[in-house]
């Protein structure tokens, strides 16, 4: 009884240290973008809209976090310490670095999450709950932030499942989520990189340049480049595009058929999945 209880404490410690740490960097990154869009704002926005806009996905993002928190028994972390401590999933069984766990943890997770964002985007319900991310009129890095606590939970079930799944240790796992965050924070940010450089970085991460894309009105251009961290699986299935800066000064960020969710508007972006899709008008 005894050593469960200590075990219970080391699991809820590094835990909790992990995600502090995922959360400085995070916030800390988001910071930088800030200063990149300062320097560098692709396109400009008015103070008002940008202060109110903040404010919104920035408590959403807080009220996703506290639905995880709320609903879900295990965290990433958790699922990760109990997978070693039970001995059960794939890297227990093969033996794997840090690195090369990492490496896989990184690619798999892609893979998982790049299926999820074909599905968010073809699935009419899941499309509703995934729209209030695109539904952000004004692309930037605190659009990173702007998700429906639905899908703050379905990502958390299949990171905590591919977790579990490989036995990714937890050294593993947070160096994935300062990956993920950094690659959050960045793709979402309000400038684009010049042709020459988005071309290269593009052959294996996803930039501002390919998710501004991805976060066009016109459907032809937001169901390309599903990629989270990595352009591999947009690759194998055909789904990168890359554009030039002129195509992207051009582009229109938004949902077209969901403008009517307004953005400061929390109980009209909450419920909306329960929403019937309002008719066209002529």
């Amino acid at each position: 009884m005894e050593k469960q209880e200590v075990s219970f404490q080391v699991l809820e410690s590094v835990s909790f240290r992990s995600e502090q740490i995922h959360f400085i960097v995070f916030v800390s990154v988001i910071l930088f973008v800030l200063l990149l869009e300062a320097c560098f704002a692709a396109k400009k926005i008015n103070k008002k809209i940008q202060s109110d806009r903040w404010f919104f996905n920035v408590v959403l993002f807080f009220i996703g976090s506290l639905c995880v928190q709320l609903i879900l028994p295990v965290t990433a972390f958790s699922a990760s310490l109990w997978s070693q401590d039970t001995r059960w999933g794939l890297f227990n069984v093969v033996s794997t670095s840090i690195f090369s766990s990492t490496l896989i943890f990184l690619i798999a997770a892609d893979l998982v999450l790049y299926l999820m964002h074909r599905l968010y985007h073809s699935h009419p319900w899941l499309w509703k709950i995934h729209a209030v991310h695109h539904s952000d009129q004004y692309f930037n890095v605190s659009t990173s932030l702007r998700f429906h606590p639905l899908e703050f939970i379905i990502t958390s079930c299949l990171l905590c499942a591919t977790i579990v799944f490989l036995a990714v240790p937890p050294a593993a796992v947070l160096v994935y989520f300062v990956i993920q965050a950094v690659s959050s924070a960045f793709t979402h940010g309000n400038f684009y990189l010049p042709d020459v450089i988005a071309k290269k970085l593009a052959w294996l991460i996803v930039t501002p340049n390919l998710h501004s894309v991805h976060h066009s009105v016109h459907r032809h251009q937001s169901n390309k480049n599903f990629g989270i961290v990595l352009t591999f699986w947009d690759r194998v299935f055909n789904t990168l595009s890359v554009v030039s800066l002129k195509t992207l000064r051009g582009i229109t960020h938004g949902v077209s058929e969901h403008m009517h969710i307004i953005p400061t508007n929390f109980s009209s972006v909450l419920f909306f999945p329960l929403r019937k899709k309002p008719r066209n008008k002529a």
